[in-house]
């Protein structure tokens, strides 16, 4: 699983309660890019807190649980 790290803003948007994270808040553009449309990648701030697992969508993150779940089709059924 890919694991994309954010700047404070980033994580400050987390804190706040918003599930969405920019391609520009992630500090390891390269990784994101790697990762397939749709894939899984999991969110943490740049000291290494898990902050959640979403899925990658062209230009952001979209958080679907705050919690080192799994995430799959019955999921999000």
């Amino acid at each position: 699983m890919v694991k994309l790290y954010v700047d404070f803003g980033g994580y400050s948007a987390i804190e706040k309660g918003n599930l969405i994270i920019q391609k520009e808040n992630i500090l390891n553009k390269e990784d994101f890019e790697s990762a397939e449309l749709g894939e899984v990648v999991d969110i943490y701030s740049k000291r290494g807190k898990f902050l959640g697992r979403g899925f990658k969508n062209p230009h952001e993150v979209r958080i679907m649980t705050l919690k080192m779940e799994e995430l799959d089709e019955n999921y999000i059924r």
